[in-house]
């Protein structure tokens, strides 16, 4: 968020539907949101008039909303004509990890959907958009990277049965005996861009 006032040439506005989520990172160089007009507000039914916005910029925003597609609607009812929406959202569906005894890909969805999550977001994206009239262009964040020990941390926080906790066990104990060199994961980021005509 810092980066995106500083970067601005017109006012930041920051909106979440919960304020303590607003100040949480206020002394945090990385999300800090000095400088932006903090707005509590939930995302299908925004505060503000049609057509004001020229940039919306949301990661891991959709794959939270019962709805996504009211909120893309809400986006592209404030955004100027020739302004753009976008988005980051993970697929979990297209995640690739090595070796098999660490791929928890499947936990993640089942444990994803528990939550409420839609782990298939990225997928859906282009339909969603082009179903509110924002002309989507889609790229895929390539990166990969040797398991990330942090994301058993992750999945320790979602609801797990105690067959999922197990193989979860399991799989960190094995991620930790693997090397850099050993282990892979990739999940595919779907990036999109949505221009409202």
């Amino acid at each position: 968020m810092g980066e995106l006032v500083r970067r601005s040439r017109g006012p930041v506005v920051a909106i979440d539907k919960r304020k303590e989520a607003l100040s949480a990172y206020a002394n945090s160089e990385e999300t800090s949101f000095d400088g932006a007009l903090r707005v509590v507000a939930d995302g299908e039914t925004l505060p503000f008039p049609d057509g004001i916005f020229s940039l919306v910029h949301g990661q891991l925003v959709l794959m939270w909303q019962p709805r996504p597609e009211d909120l893309v609607a809400e986006i592209a009812r404030v955004l100027e004509p020739g302004g753009v929406c976008i988005s980051i959202e993970p697929d979990y569906g297209g995640m690739m990890e090595w070796p098999p005894g660490v791929a928890l890909r499947g936990i993640w969805i089942e444990a994803l959907n528990r939550v409420g999550a839609d782990p298939l977001i990225g997928r859906k994206l282009p339909a969603i958009f082009a179903g509110e009239g924002l002309q989507a262009k889609v790229d895929l964040l390539g990166a990969t990277s040797a398991s990330d020990p942090d994301r058993f941390e992750l999945l320790d926080g979602l609801p797990l049965t105690s067959e999922e906790r197990a193989i979860v066990d399991n799989a960190r104990e094995e991620d930790s005996s693997c090397s850099n060199e050993q282990s892979f994961i990739h999940l595919p980021y779907v990036f999109i861009t949505g221009t409202r005509l």
